[in-house]
């Protein structure tokens, strides 16, 4: 308490606050037009020629002309090109902090100098008046104690409540409100195990046995299309017992494949700077407040060197400011670097990659690993600053989606699965002009499925048995082309005999 009481006394005995009322109507349209006028002419800002003053000047003016400050910082950050203009572009946090000084130590009032005060359609800008000091030393120094003072716990207050229980989102797995880094080698399942998780959280039903807590959710990929995340969803719905309309409205999926779906990037060793998706992003999950958002993956999204601390730190911190304001986890999927898959358990460097203070910087890491002998995976707690490290499940892939491994399952299940694996995956290779072949070799059919981590199953030997047996139910045949002096055989679905196409009709 008496920290701070020294340093709320501290600030207010030296800079009291400026209640001003605004003149007009605030964010008209009027005002949003000469907005964007005057940010077309006006002076860009360039680092180490007054930069800091430029910026607060263009803050006071549009100020001045009607905007109200949040307004204003989306107007000086993204809805012009302004910012694009200076050199180097201006972080968002620190445009809110110059305007937050406009918008308290300002001469005038907001408005004050909009078309409706003056009765008249500003069609050019002023240099704005001197009578609006730049931030000062002192200024800063009152920010920075103002700060402090927030942010200091009250202790004697505290000492008559007992402390709030902790919340979780996988409960003594994923704490409330965090960053986590989920890692898994390319191939795992780690995008589906992460879809799951967000339908879990969407429908409220435990994710592989772990009690969740359900709101909406949020999963944004840049890794699979339209048509994957349907075949994905269709599964996961199955596997959950519920159809894909239940979903609607509990759980929003993103697909970014074909797009840019850069967040955050950086020049060599220079400070990040965040995009205007980012911006985007951050503005949507404001506004739904989910309870879960999932960003598939980390190397698609982060467009700086994972290996410089100071980068790894400002993204994970942007994330986290998110996660608090917003009470939203974040989950973020990563490829473990060829270090960190020589890592197994529970470890800090196990499934990891880039800078340590990837793992240094989140509350909880997950690592998704694969048994290539049996095809199982481990999903295991890599790191939890607020419980127990170590706890793991594991999974095997059943019917488009991971299950818990613990159960039984009947051998004629097992044939079921292989011959519908062995089907989807042929019509995949198909559908891309790729052949496989039924003889041994380089295109081996069960040994090319095997290793696709589409398949879900390494099971080569499972996969040659399911051949076999859809050879023998005429489920598929050998299809020959090439040239008659170089003839190929390749797998291909057999076509309806001719009963069966009248039938069918």
């Amino acid at each position: 308490m008496w920290l701070s009481a020294a340093i709320a006394e501290a600030y207010t005995a030296n800079e009291p606050a400026k209640q001003l009322t605004a003149a007009v109507e605030l964010d008209t349209d009027e005002a949003c037009d000469a907005a964007l006028r005057y940010l077309a002419d006006a002076p860009a800002s360039v680092e180490g020629q007054g930069g800091n003053d430029n910026a607060y000047r263009i803050a006071c003016h549009l100020k001045d002309l009607g905007l109200s400050e949040p307004v204003a910082l989306d107007f000086m950050d993204n809805l012009s090109d302004w910012n694009e203009r200076c050199a180097p572009p201006w972080e968002r946090d620190d445009l809110a902090d110059i305007l937050g000084h406009a918008y308290s130590y300002g001469q005038n009032s907001p408005g004050a100098k909009s078309a409706a005060a003056d009765f008249d359609i500003i069609t050019d800008w002023d240099e704005p008046a001197n009578d609006n000091p730049a931030p000062t030393d002192d200024n800063r120094l009152s920010d920075a104690r103002r700060t402090l003072a927030r942010a200091t716990l009250n202790l004697a207050a505290l000492a008559g409540t007992a402390p709030p229980p902790r919340e979780w989102l996988v409960q003594d797995w994923v704490p409330a409100d965090v960053v986590t880094l989920f890692y898994g080698d390319g191939g795992t399942g780690k995008s589906l195990a992460a879809l799951q998780l967000a339908a879990a959280v969407a429908t409220g039903e435990p994710w592989f046995g772990i009690p969740v807590k359900a709101g909406r959710a949020l999963y944004v990929t840049a890794e699979d299309d339209a048509s994957e995340l349907h075949r994905r969803l269709t599964d996961i719905a199955s596997e959950q017992g519920v159809g894909l309309a239940e979903l609607a409205g509990k759980l929003a999926v993103v697909s970014l494949a074909a797009d840019d779906p850069t967040l955050a990037q950086a020049s060599g060793d220079g400070p990040l700077k965040f995009t205007k998706l980012w911006h985007a992003l951050a503005a949507t999950i404001a506004e739904l407040k989910p309870r879960l958002v999932v960003l598939d993956t980390l190397a698609d999204v982060f467009a700086g060197n994972e290996n410089i601390r100071a980068q790894a730190r400002a993204f994970i911190g942007k994330l986290r400011k998110i996660g608090i304001d917003c009470k939203t986890n974040i989950v973020v999927l990563a490829h473990p670097s060829r270090d960190g898959l020589k890592v197994q358990g529970n470890s800090a460097a196990a499934g990891s990659s880039g800078s340590t203070a990837w793992h240094n910087s989140v509350r909880s890491r997950l690592v998704l690993e694969r048994d290539d002998k049996t095809g199982l995976r481990t999903l295991h707690v890599a790191k939890s600053n607020y419980g127990g490290v170590g706890a793991s499940v594991q999974l095997r892939w059943h019917a488009g989606a991971f299950v818990l491994a613990g159960g039984t399952v009947s051998q004629a299940e097992a044939n079921a699965e292989a011959d519908r694996v062995f089907l989807d995956m042929l019509d995949r290779y198909t559908a891309e002009g790729r052949h496989v072949s039924p003889n041994p070799g380089k295109t081996y059919a069960p040994s090319v499925f095997a290793d696709d981590g589409r398949s879900g199953m390494s099971d080569s030997r499972a996969l040659a048995d399911a051949m076999n047996r859809l050879f023998g139910a005429g489920a598929i045949r050998v299809v020959e082309d090439g040239p008659p002096s170089k003839r190929r055989e390749h797998i291909a679905r057999s076509e309806p005999a001719a009963g069966q196409l009248a039938e069918a009709a």
